[in-house]
């Protein structure tokens, strides 16, 4: 079987020096960085991989982080020291210069031009006019492995660390408690998107939102809330991408404030796994920055076995009306937020849905059939949708007219109970999402009294 993979995939036999990618840079001269566990750091430019490692004065071949100035520097992180690169030479700083730690979890330069430094164990790091000053638990900071930093609208700076979330003014810390709904533990990765609003990856709680002073935390999404997000990235559509241990998933930003505003009942997101042309689902992360939106409108990935990039230039739409699907009738329970474009996505056919069965205690009934049900019993309709993709990425809506007022949507389940339904005339309707993120049109559905 071959399938339209989504993703292109680099490995070590495409010129990588290492498959464990940790972090992705990419410069002002539209130069990819790519940092390695193992393999030093990777240039990639006009489809070929550069090397360099220890043996041309690298501090080390395990990266941590990378970082580009607005001197045209590129800023290394790696396990041993720091290193500043440019015009093919590498200078290290290390204790001896200053550094408080010497393994470099985190690198960004804010707009006053300050490089902050993230390390692990040591603090935070602030690198200005040849002097390094740092700060730690002592001067306010929450914690001293620092593994994200991000900057907002205002200027503050944001640090995320083993022990949550911090903001720094530039004069005093504060550091979010978990009575004011700051995700606890590790924050892997912080994003500000063109609103002001900051976006929160955490180890142990999901995804976060920081909205207008107040911090949302997507607890009860289900399969979406899950997973350890170690990066979030946005494209022109605004969807947020975010790598995890479990695949990549791309969400509509609009929804999510949809959804925690309550104009939403569920959030509708896309996983992509290995059926998707992924290598493998488990993406790296505590690495900084841990993913990049390319200036040609490329996200790239790192992960275990090399790198995850989807091209978002590439003509995949889902569009409201095809040739040969009729306009949806509103009872479909389809409404055209679910048929925005979307760049990354295609139809490519229909999903077949099917009723499988209706069971009423302990009689089975042939939804083809014409059947009627006996009056007090727990009623069970079971449903299937025949896919080649992962089952697990099905997502199923469905609905009795005639008793639920609305849509609901399933994906760890396949079937619906009804208890005591009061006598009357019943529809059930079902439909199914693909893998790829497109609702099938037809359906299915079977009437009894």
């Amino acid at each position: 079987m071959l399938r339209d993979g989504k993703f292109e995939f680099y490995t070590e036999k495409d010129g990588l020096s290492s498959g464990y990618i940790t972090a992705i840079y990419e410069d002002s001269r539209q130069t990819l960085w790519i940092g390695t566990s193992g393999g030093g750091v990777n240039q990639f430019k006009g489809k070929k991989f550069t090397h360099y490692t220890e043996k041309d004065g690298l501090s080390s071949n395990y990266i941590e982080s990378l970082c580009g100035d607005r001197e045209g520097n590129l800023w290394i992180g790696t396990t041993n020291g720091l290193n500043r690169f440019n015009n093919g030479q590498f200078r290290i700083f290390t204790a001896r210069e200053g550094l408080s730690n010497q393994s470099i979890k985190s690198l960004f330069q804010d707009s006053k031009h300050n490089l902050w430094i993230g390390t692990f164990g040591g603090g935070l790091n602030r690198y200005r006019s040849g002097t390094f000053a740092y700060f730690d638990t002592g001067k306010g900071l929450s914690d001293n492995f620092v593994l994200a930093l991000e900057e907002d609208k205002y200027g503050n700076l944001w640090i995320g660390t083993n022990r949550g979330l911090n903001c720094f003014d530039h004069q005093f810390f504060r550091h979010f408690s978990d009575g004011e709904g700051v995700p606890r533990g590790r924050v892997l990765d912080i994003y500000c998107d063109p609103g002001g609003t900051l976006w929160i990856a955490t180890n142990d709680e999901g995804l976060a939102r920081y909205k207008n002073g107040i911090f949302t935390p997507f607890k009860s999404t289900g399969e979406f809330a899950d997973h350890i997000f170690y990066r979030i990235l946005e494209d022109h559509q605004q969807n947020l991408w975010l790598s995890s241990d479990r695949g990549i998933f791309s969400v509509s930003r609009r929804r999510l404030n949809w959804y925690m505003n309550g104009s939403s009942d569920f959030i509708d997101w896309h996983h992509f796994q290995e059926g998707d042309g992924l290598k493998t689902s488990v993406c790296s992360g505590g690495f900084q920055p841990a993913g990049w939106k390319t200036s040609d409108d490329m996200i790239w990935f790192p992960t275990i076995k090399g790198i995850a990039v989807m091209d978002l230039r590439k003509p995949r739409f889902i569009v409201k009306n095809q040739p040969g699907i009729p306009n949806l009738p509103e009872e479909t329970g389809l409404d055209y937020t679910d048929m925005e474009p979307i760049p990354h996505m295609t139809v490519v056919r229909q999903l077949p849905v099917h009723i499988e069965k209706v069971v009423a205690d302990n009689s089975a009934y042939n939804p083809r059939s014409h059947f009627k049900l006996p009056p007090h019993r727990k009623d069970r309709i079971l449903f299937t949708a025949i896919d080649y993709a992962p089952p697990g990425n099905i997502v199923f809506k469905y609905r009795l007219l005639g008793y639920d007022k609305k849509w609901t949507r399933s994906t760890n389940r396949k079937s619906v109970a009804y208890l005591d339904l009061p006598a009357g005339e019943y529809e059930f309707k079902v439909l199914a999402r693909q893998s790829d993120g497109t609702w099938s049109y037809e359906g299915d559905s079977c009437f009894f009294p």
